[in-house]
C-alpha cells in the first residue's frame, strides 16, 4: 500500500527557517508541493500497481490530478456512481469519466467508445476514491492500475484502525487551516500547525509498529 503522505515530505534536510517582520522565526519545509506529491504518487501506483491510501485528505487536488494523468494516457476513469461520475466528467472536460457499477460496466456503453474487454484481454483504468468493488471490477475483465484507497468502514475495522483513522482525521482537519495561515501569512501559527501537522504523521507511522 502507498501512503499519500508518509512523513518524509517533512524531513529535517527540508527545514528552511527565517525572521518575519516581528522577528518570529518561521518554519518552512522546502518543496513541500501537494499536487506534486500526488502525482509523483499516482505515478508510482502506476509503476507498481497499487491504489494510494489518501489518509482522508479531501479538497487537495486529488481527482483533477487522477484525471489530468488519465487523459494524457487516454485511460478510463471509474468513480463511485452515476452522479458523481457525470458531475466530474463535465467539471474536467473529460468523457471518459464513468461509474463503477457493475451493471454499468457490463453494459453496451464502454463499446460505444470503441472498447473491447476480456478476463483474457484486460482493460486499464484508474479508480478515484470512493470506489470499492475493485474485485469485482476486474472479475469482468478491467485491470486497476492505480487510484485512490477509501478505507473500510468503521464498524469493520479494528481498535488499532480506529485510532489511525482518529489521526488522519486530525491530518484532515488541518491540511485548510495550513493553507489558510500560509496566506494570510500568520507565520506564527502557520509554524505551530506544521509542528503538529509533522507530529500527527509520526504517530501514524509507528503506531500500527508498537501496538
Amino acid at each position: 500500500m502507498i501512503y499519500l503522505l508518509n512523513g518524509s515530505e517533512f524531513n529535517v534536510s527540508n527545514v528552511v527557517e527565517f525572521l518575519d517582520t516581528y522577528q518570529n522565526t518561521i518554519t518552512c519545509y522546502n518543496g513541500f508541493n501537494m499536487q506534486k506529491i500526488i502525482l509523483n504518487k499516482l505515478l508510482e501506483g502506476i509503476k507498481t500497481n497499487q491504489l494510494i491510501h489518501t489518509q482522508w485528505l479531501r479538497g487537495i487536488g486529488k481527482t483533477h490530478t487522477l484525471i489530468a494523468l488519465a487523459k494524457e494516457a487516454d485511460c478510463i476513469v471509474l468513480e463511485p456512481n452515476v452522479a458523481v461520475a457525470s458531475a466530474i466528467a463535465k467539471r474536467e472536460n473529460y468523457s471518459k469519466v464513468f461509474p463503477a457499477s457493475i451493471d454499468f460496466l457490463r453494459g453496451n456503453t464502454l463499446s460505444n467508445y470503441g472498447y473491447k474487454y476480456s478476463k483474457d484481454s484486460p482493460l486499464e483504468v484508474v479508480v478515484d476514491e470512493g470506489v470499492t468493488n475493485i474485485k469485482a471490477i476486474e472479475d469482468i475483465g478491467f485491470k486497476v492500475v492505480t487510484g485512490f484507497y477509501t478505507p473500510k468502514k468503521e464498524d469493520e475495522i479494528s481498535f488499532n484502525d480506529k485510532v489511525t483513522r482518529t489521526l488522519m482525521n486530525e491530518i484532515e482537519a488541518l491540511t485548510p487551516k495550513l493553507e489558510l495561515t500560509r496566506e494570510s501569512k500568520d507565520y506564527g501559527t502557520y509554524k505551530n500547525l506544521i509542528n503538529a501537522y509533522r507530529e500527527v504523521l509520526n504517530l501514524m507511522r509507528y503506531f500500527p509498529d508498537n501496538h
